[in-house]
């Protein structure tokens, strides 16, 4: 779960007609009363890159003009927090956003405006190597060991392995990695320069996950496996509006993998194909490539275990789904799985759909989900369930046409 909070704060969540406080942060001055307008915390699972908030404070006084002088020598923690107060008068509070302040901006006079990065800012700016004399190769290793040794040795994130770390959420990636460690998956990878960012994106890729910056500016990792936890359960009665996308171009029912890829020569030496025969019967040849020369599979097996997974999710065209609520199911996160029930769209995904995106606008207190049914295996609650698509990773799953090339 995102937001450590009680049971109280959880109900107030789901209330309606209650007024959450709001609060921001810099350092440990509170400047609430300065803002004058608040928000929007946007995550997404699939986009690899720093996010950014824009915050408007009140300057008519003037007090704030020494943040220009400051900004560039100061290493600023901004936060941005959410509670309620009880009949008693204490205040349980939860931090949805951290990040630094980057710069700041006197559009006009009384107005001072704020820009603030999360962790993911620095990968951006971080290479792994360079294109000339300095090429960086890592031998098999589990996809988590090496994302670890990105985010550490070249992102310079602290190496704690213990729940004390206070750069990577530990947890998730202890859960993270057992995953791999089951499926004896390994990779391999060949860097001239790429971005850390976009180092971390091929892994994710690669092995069906989620990497992202959480509201206490951690690291996260979570891979696409059975659903978690199911119960937010998101009903007409909580949903203010629905949206829904079904995609005839996400469908995959032919997926090739290349792996073992030698760098030096630029050359792949062998490619597998998983094919879903009954998806190819109905919405024609759908095909995709999986080749990345910056991360690749070493063998048959885990290049397989990729070419099933994505089939098995995509073999049906997935839905997505937008969903506006007010504050209920603020406490989740990104890659966790809740339930959809709507009887006018006769949707009950039993299974779970996962959360991809989550957007807070804290200046009028509405969320809207992304809701994606093909982020679980087995399809979630939706086509692949119908028709029976129970996820395996074993060689039992194949439909008889898996080759290896």
């Amino acid at each position: 779960m995102a937001l450590s909070v009680s049971s109280w704060f959880k109900v107030q969540l789901e209330s309606t007609g209650v007024q959450p406080v709001r609060k921001f942060w810099v350092n440990s001055t509170d400047y609430t009363t300065r803002v004058l307008k608040w928000p929007r915390i946007t995550k997404e699972a699939n986009e690899y890159k720093a996010s950014t908030i824009n915050i408007s404070l009140a300057n008519n006084d003037g007090a704030l003009n020494t943040f220009y002088i400051t900004t560039y020598n100061m290493l600023a923690d901004c936060s941005l927090q959410l509670g309620f107060t009880t009949a008693s008068g204490t205040t349980e509070m939860a931090t949805l956003y951290r990040g630094k302040l980057q710069s700041v901006r006197y559009p006009k006079e009384g107005t001072c405006e704020l820009k603030v990065r999360d962790r993911l800012w620095d990968f951006t700016q971080k290479k792994i190597g360079d294109t000339n004399s300095y090429m960086v190769d890592i031998g098999s290793y589990l996809p988590s060991e090496l994302a670890w040794t990105l985010c550490t040795c070249y992102g310079g994130m602290s190496t704690v392995r213990s729940t004390s770390n206070p750069d990577i959420d530990y947890s998730s990636f202890l859960e993270w990695a057992k995953q791999f460690s089951q499926d004896h998956l390994c990779v391999a990878a060949h860097y001239e320069g790429e971005k850390i960012t976009d180092a971390l994106a091929a892994i994710a890729k690669m092995t069906e996950s989620a990497i992202w910056v959480d509201g206490g500016n951690k690291i996260r990792f979570c891979r696409f496996i059975e659903p978690s936890s199911l119960d937010t359960v998101l009903t007409r009665g909580k949903i203010k509006n629905m949206a829904i996308d079904v995609e005839k171009q996400r469908v995959i029912n032919t997926q090739y993998v290349w792996f073992n890829y030698v760098p030096a020569s630029d050359y792949w030496t062998s490619v597998i194909v998983d094919v879903r025969s009954t998806s190819v019967t109905s919405w024609g040849a759908c095909e995709d490539i999986v080749q990345d020369e910056t991360v690749w599979f070493v063998d048959s097996a885990t290049a397989l275990n990729l070419a099933q997974r994505r089939t098995d999710r995509f073999q049906f065209p997935p839905a997505i789904y937008k969903i506006d609520t007010a504050l209920y199911g603020l406490e989740r996160e990104i890659g966790e799985t809740i339930r959809l029930v709507n009887s006018f769209y006769q949707v009950n995904s039993m299974g779970g759909f996962r959360i991809m995106g989550m957007d807070y606008d804290m200046d009028t207190g509405g969320i809207t989900f992304t809701l994606d049914e093909a982020a679980v295996g087995g399809g979630g609650g939706g086509y692949s369930s119908y028709y029976g698509g129970a996820f395996y990773l074993d060689y039992s799953d194949l439909d008889g046409n898996d080759m290896l090339l």
